[in-house]
């Protein structure tokens, strides 16, 4: 009748294999490794599916089952980006009316990934100065330091850093974000350079060469390996390596930012969202126990913290402060703590790693 583009449709094959390999190929729009995860699932597909099978062949409960294939030896994780993946290339079929409905549009096949808590470890502020004196050279401690101390990802913000974007009297950076720069004003982010981190920042700048424009010279090649140094590095220190090491250096940070000031400010520093810090970053940490058992109660805590008129509050400076402050005990009291949005018992969110 004319309401479908024939020549469109005549040249989109319309078998898995070729279908999915088009789409890869087309996607022009996405970075990189975007690109390279969807060539991931298409491997995926076609480890379980035949290549020359139809789109309209694959029913819902083929999807249910390859879903269930992929369990058995990946990450309940992995398989939820998978499917999310798998969702997404089986729309643009539809779209471009080459089956009638998504298979992988079907109740029981959850796409949005949750955090896993036992990926989760609290590297505190004595384990981050071993490591850091295990390091050679003022750049591999400075990645480091932008991780932990600044909150940046690693390697794309901490590589895309420049000294053109330190400044150092108004004791803040602009911090260029590849991953968020597709989300309206969320390309960039103004970071205060925290005390911890100011020293390391002043250490590359004085030993980097004459008209050096990145703040880290080297490993911008894409055949560098941080994460695999950065093993070395840990081990040297005597420090047992943790998961997702690069990530559990900003989540510490965050978490620590979570308890001195606004969940607001601090998402805007790290870069993420409030809901995103809760799943995937906040932790509670020995720390906030000790803290908090401090206090003989939490009444006595909070009447400690009361000034009387015309008098200064005892606790908001000194041992006070740390003991009984609440502001420094939101890391407890918060969603991500003992209970979660709907006031019911959450479980504790991860490990401290021993310093």
């Amino acid at each position: 009748l004319g309401l479908v583009d024939a020549t469109r449709r005549a040249s989109v094959p319309d078998s898995l294999g070729a279908f999915v390999a088009h789409y890869c190929q087309s996607r022009t729009d996405v970075k990189e490794a975007t690109r390279a995860t969807y060539r991931t699932v298409r491997q995926r597909l076609l480890g379980y599916f035949e290549e020359d099978r139809r789109l309209s062949a694959i029913t819902q409960g083929d999807a249910k089952q390859w879903r269930r294939h992929l369990l058995e030896f990946l990450s309940d994780a992995t398989v939820r980006k998978s499917c999310g993946v798998a969702r997404q290339i089986f729309r643009e079929a539809v779209e471009l009316q080459l089956i009638e409905t998504n298979p992988f549009d079907v109740r029981g096949m959850p796409t949005t990934v949750r955090g896993n808590p036992d990926r989760m470890r609290f590297i505190s502020q004595s384990t981050t100065r071993r490591i850091l004196d295990a390091c050679d050279g003022p750049e591999w401690r400075l990645l480091i330091g932008l991780a932990r101390y600044g909150g940046l990802r690693v390697p794309s913000e901490a590589l895309g850093l420049r000294w053109g974007d330190i400044d150092w009297a108004g004791g803040r950076m602009t911090v260029t974000s590849p991953k968020t720069e597709h989300h309206v004003g969320r390309g960039a982010r103004v970071v205060p350079i925290f005390p911890e981190l100011r020293p390391l920042l002043q250490d590359a700048f004085d030993q980097a060469p004459e008209g050096a424009e990145h703040v880290v010279q080297r490993y911008h090649s894409a055949k560098q390996n941080l994460r695999t140094q950065f093993g070395k590095i840990i081990r040297r220190a005597g420090v047992e390596p943790w998961p997702k090491p690069w990530q559990n250096l900003r989540s510490s940070r965050q978490t620590e930012l979570a308890g001195e000031w606004p969940e607001f400010i601090v998402a805007a520093w790290i870069g993420n969202t409030p809901k995103v810090a809760r799943e995937h970053y906040l932790q509670v940490t020995e720390e906030h126990f000790n803290r908090a058992s401090k206090c003989a109660s939490a009444t006595n805590c909070r009447d400690s913290n009361r000034a009387e008129p015309g008098s200064a509050n005892p606790n908001t400076t000194g041992v006070g402060a740390e003991r009984c402050n609440p502001l420094r005990l939101q890391g407890v009291a918060g969603e991500w703590a003992g209970v979660d949005s709907n006031h019911r018992p959450r479980p504790y969110q991860g490990r401290a790693l021993a310093s």
